[in-house]
Formats: C-alpha cells, structure tokens, sequence
C-alpha cells in the first residue's frame, strides 16, 4: 500500500468518524435502532466503537511487529455481548471520551506503520475498524423509536 493510499483511507475514516459522532452527539439518549431491535443509544454505541478501535490498534501493532494477533473471543456477537455488559454502568461522556481517545489511537498506530510494513494483511486489518465500520453504524442507526434510552449513570 502507497502512502497516497494510507492518506486516502485516513481521510475517509476521519469523514465518516466525524459523521457518526455528529449523529451519535445530535441524538445522545434516545433509542438509535428501530422498535424490533434491542435498544442503544449514543453511549453503547460509543463504548462499542471504543473497544473496537483498541482491539483494533493493538491488531495492526502485533502484525507490524510480526506478534501473535490477539483475540477477543469466538465471535464478534459474543465478544460484543461481553464488551457491551462490562460498559453498561459508563456515562455518555465518559464512552464518548474513551471512543473519541480510541481513534485519535487507531490514527496515531496507523500513521506509526512504516511504510515498508504495508502489506495486503495490515491493510486488510485496518480496513476493518475504519470508514466501513463506521458507515454501518451510521446505517443502523433509524431514529423511528423515540423512546428516550438514557445511560445508567446520567443525571436526569
């Protein structure tokens, strides 16, 4: 992968990055998902991404450095059912400071790969926790069920 390439995808993922959070910080305790879903709102969604960008960072920096990959867990369902248990007592702040820290991380492990490292494998892994991660979300979200959904630790 050529550095033009990497700066194409960097900006991609910024775009669509900037584009969820504006959406997640427009509609902060209100049900995202459709009636028929269980609910989330901008908090899970946050701590969700948040988890993923790490995992994700500490993927590319085990491949660069020719390191076992870590796992998380079986399945993606399971590893985000676990993930998500742990993050239910978190304030909306808190996840959103923790995703926006993840990744400002997720862009530093990045730009940090040296060029040379790039390869169908590193760029395979980065891909998956960038734009097309955050556009799906973007996707899910429906906005049909108002219901407010706020985080456990709010202040009402």
């Amino acid at each position: 992968m050529i550095i033009e390439a990497v700066d194409t995808m960097l900006r991609e993922d910024g775009e669509a990055w900037a584009a969820l959070c504006a959406v997640l910080d427009a509609h902060p305790e209100v049900n995202l998902h459709d009636t028929n879903s269980r609910p989330w709102n901008s908090r899970d969604a946050y701590a969700h991404l948040a988890r993923w960008l790490e995992y994700n960072a500490a993927k590319i920096k085990a491949e660069v450095e020719a390191k076992p990959l870590p796992v998380a867990g079986e399945s993606v369902e399971e590893v985000n059912a676990r993930w998500e248990a742990k993050d239910t007592l978190l304030s909306l702040e808190e996840a959103r400071q923790w995703a926006k820290n993840a990744y400002k991380m997720r862009k530093r492990t990045l730009e940090a790969v040296p060029i040379s490292r790039w390869g169908a494998e590193i760029e395979k892994i980065a891909r998956i926790e960038g734009a097309s991660h955050f556009r799906d979300h973007l996707s899910y979200i429906t906005l049909v069920d108002a219901r407010p959904y706020p985080s456990a630790t709010e202040e009402s």
